[in-house]
């Protein structure tokens, strides 16, 4: 209460740019939220393929077994 007796909640001025700053904020954030997803699938999705494409091979060679 101020001294006329004035019961009212004053609010600071919030200007244009302080709206404009917080919604730029928020785009960046979702736009890396965005790039993250897309990265970690494709990068998910390449392990997959070259899981896939791995040639087997035995574990290990036995020389009396080759012909050379």
């Amino acid at each position: 209460m101020d001294v006329n007796g004035d019961e009212r909640l004053v609010l600071g001025s919030f200007h244009a740019r302080q709206f404009l700053r917080r919604d730029f904020d928020e785009l960046v954030e979702n736009v890396e939220k965005h790039v993250a997803r897309h990265r970690h699938d494709l990068l998910v999705g390449a392990r997959q393929l070259q899981s896939h494409l791995a040639v087997s091979s035995p574990d290990h060679l036995q020389a009396e077994q080759t012909d050379l």
